[in-house]
């Protein structure tokens, strides 16, 4: 966590009052969101069906594990009432409107959306952008992360999938390499 910080501008760990762990537990991803200035944990789950008292049969103990590593983090790095915050946080699982069961094939795409949009404000007044019915909007979202990961300068296979791609297009759709250009950068 320290590389990540120092490339930003946070001088301090006591700079930085939420914390988001993107979590995948062999099925769905989900995001943990420990917010320290409001002693308060979140879990954005895009599949979400169950209420906060099921947490522990849901989440298992990776939200207690979680806290405690990020508790022992910020009291290692000089601040210890963070820590204490965090060990007593209150657990709240997000009502995520557009979230239902069979959402375990698009919870990638739900978690990054969430990382994305999610500043610290109450949950109920947190606007994600996704309409109760996002199938549409997911494929969009789906492309521009896609291209996003794809084009991202330390992505080292990047000119292969480039080529695969161009090659794909020319051949099947018969797009032009300076259209391939603009979608990728």
């Amino acid at each position: 966590m320290s590389s990540e910080l120092s490339q930003y501008d946070h001088t301090s760990i006591s700079r930085v009052d939420l914390f988001v762990f993107p979590v995948y537990d062999g099925m769905k991803f989900y995001a943990l969101t420990f917010d320290v200035k409001r002693g308060r944990i979140l879990v954005f789950d895009s599949t979400n069906v169950l209420k906060e008292d099921c947490l522990l049969e849901k989440y298992g103990v990776i939200i207690d594990h979680l806290a405690n590593v990020l508790g022992e983090y910020l009291h290692l790095h000089g601040d210890p009432i963070k820590k204490i915050k965090m060990l007593k946080a209150k657990k709240f699982v997000v009502h995520i409107k557009w979230g239902n069961k069979s959402c375990m094939e698009a919870s990638g795409i739900y978690l990054m959306r969430h990382i994305e949009t999610y500043m610290g404000e109450t949950p109920c007044n947190w606007v994600c952008g996704l309409p109760t019915n996002p199938e549409r909007h997911l494929i969009r979202l789906r492309t521009r992360y896609c291209a996003t990961m794809i084009g991202w300068t330390n992505n080292y296979v990047k000119d292969d999938v480039m080529r695969g791609a161009s090659t794909y297009y020319q051949n099947f759709l018969s797009v032009p390499d300076e259209k391939m250009e603009k979608i990728f950068g």
